[in-house]
């Protein structure tokens, strides 16, 4: 059955994958970025997770509510962890300096598998899109990687906050 369902991927999820781990490798790296790009890449993960969610399980308006309740908790739990204390602001103030790590290629490759898994099992059996369990349990890995993704944006956010200069609103 496993080679049936990797028989039967489109090619271009292939590509996506590697495209994908590319990206999660570079993360690997220490690096200097605008903090518009360190706040927009946990965004857009949070983006692609909540509308993969919204395409699998679309009459499932409790799945959503669980994503939301799920990325809030991994986002309360990866500040109480301190899991992006590593991230410092730039001499030029304008960008941030972000230490090489694994974990956004983890968390990118848990996105992709849940949302692979999701796919097979709704391309093998539709009526599971029906299943409000179901939709919950993908709501639940799907925001929890999320909001340890948003902790890293909110993390960049609140450095380039504490960059302005006293009494600017921000």
């Amino acid at each position: 059955m496993l080679i049936a369902i990797l028989q039967h991927t489109p090619a271009w999820v292939w590509l996506l994958l590697a495209a994908l781990v590319a990206y999660g490798l570079a993360q690997t790296t220490p690096k200097q970025v605008s903090a518009a790009r360190a706040m927009a890449a946990p965004l857009v993960m949070a983006v692609l997770s909540g509308s993969g969610l919204a395409a699998a399980f679309p009459h499932q308006p409790l799945a959503l509510a669980a994503w939301a309740a799920s990325a809030a908790a991994a986002l309360g739990l990866a500040r109480g962890l301190g899991l992006w204390r590593g991230m410092r602001r730039a001499p030029s103030a304008r960008h941030l300096l972000l230490p090489g790590s694994w974990l956004p290629l983890a968390l990118i490759l848990c996105l992709f598998a849940i949302r692979f898994a999701a796919g097979v099992a709704l391309a093998r059996d539709p009526a599971l899109a029906l299943r409000s369990d179901l939709g919950i349990v993908f709501a639940f890995a799907y925001g929890g990687v999320s909001g340890i993704f948003l902790a890293r944006g909110l993390q960049a956010w609140r450095l380039m906050r504490s960059a302005l200069p006293q009494g600017l609103p921000g």
